[in-house]
């Protein structure tokens, strides 16, 4: 048996929620909310942790959303209901540091239908609205979890078909419709829950209100080759694994931002999800080239080295990682808690 290969395989996995949390981090700042100092966690833990620079609200949203993505694989594996209240826990703490994040939004709403809690999740929403109507970020959970009831599947996909009239279905697209259109009167500049609504529309063959939608984006970005439209259109494309379309507005970017490192990683991530390995490492060469040390660009060498069978490569970067870890400052939690599960894992070689 090659344990090289379970050992990569094992830590991989640990640490395979990083890119997606990276994703719906990128480019969001933050409510500046006090974060509770977490305590340094024993090496010999079950749960993992992940590397984090800072103990910011930020790296507390990376760190939270990446401890649900864990009790969420752990529920799935066994269907024990504590680790889906761990889970859904874990996905509130970071909800609610960022708040705008549709990846992290989307990952509770779908552990909420997991594990059949969607009913208490509309309800607990629905108080939290009778107080506060303007509550933007209830809101977008409360129309993810309707679009999750509608057939939009992890990540966001739009891929629900047309709701039949006798079916529940039409009930959740007219209540998607209400918490979305809320939205956008509200937070008008919020061109992903926009494209959101307009679609909604589409599928409630409201033509006309699904066009008007799209010209509001259009008027308040009316120049749409502005980097930062582009920008979120090639997120909210990528968090739909639509990956062809959105490799093609990131090789854009790339042409506009040719030093921007984080452009160049997330079209290593879609070549991988391509199986187009050769370019996948093109593309992490550049990035690593542009962000010298990025733990992210580390982590994405460390899976595209798995899918390509380098195991060794992939122990060797993530023992890498141990070492940068290993140089931040000794008062950091997030550094207990890195090198916890990575001593933890290599220990095993």
């Amino acid at each position: 048996m090659d344990y090289r290969w379970i050992t990569a395989a094992t830590l991989i996995g640990a640490l395979g929620g990083a890119t997606t949390a990276a994703q719906a981090l990128q480019g969001q700042a933050p409510e500046n909310k006090p974060v509770e100092a977490t305590a340094p966690q024993d090496a010999k833990s079950d749960s993992p942790a992940l590397p984090l620079a800072k103990d910011t609200p930020r790296s507390e949203a990376y760190y939270n959303f990446t401890m649900g993505h864990f009790y969420e694989q752990q529920y799935e594996a066994t269907s024990r209901a504590e680790y889906a209240t761990q889970a859904i826990e874990a996905y509130k703490k970071a909800y609610a540091l960022d708040p705008k994040s549709p990846v992290i939004g989307e990952r509770l709403a779908e552990m909420y239908w997991k594990a059949q809690r969607t009913h208490e999740a509309i309800a607990e929403a629905q108080e939290i609205l009778k107080r506060d109507p303007n509550d933007v970020p209830t809101r977008r959970l409360l129309g993810r979890i309707y679009l999750r009831s509608l057939g939009a599947g992890g990540g966001g996909q739009a891929e629900f078909t047309e709701p039949n009239g006798g079916s529940g279905q039409t009930e959740f697209l007219t209540r998607a419709i209400e918490q979305y259109r809320e939205i956008h009167r509200l937070e008008p500049t919020d061109s992903e829950s926009a494209l959101w609504l307009a679609r909604l529309y589409r599928l409630h063959n409201d033509h006309d209100k699904a066009a008007e939608v799209l010209r509001s984006i259009l008027k308040d970005d009316p120049d749409p080759s502005e980097l930062s439209h582009k920008r979120g259109l090639a997120q909210t494309l990528l968090a739909e694994e639509k990956y062809s379309d959105a490799l093609a507005v990131y090789q854009k970017l790339a042409d506009l931002m040719p030093d921007d490192p984080d452009v160049y990683l997330r079209m290593a991530q879609i070549y991988r999800e391509q199986h187009e390995l050769d370019k996948a490492e093109e593309n992490l060469v550049k990035a690593r080239q542009y962000s010298p040390g990025s733990l992210e660009v580390m982590y994405n060498e460390a899976m595209l080295y798995q899918a390509q069978g380098r195991y060794e490569d992939a122990i060797r970067v993530l023992s890498d990682a141990v070492t940068g870890i290993k140089g931040q400052s000794n008062v950091l939690p997030s550094r207990h808690r890195s090198l916890a599960i990575l001593y933890q894992q290599l220990g095993q070689l």
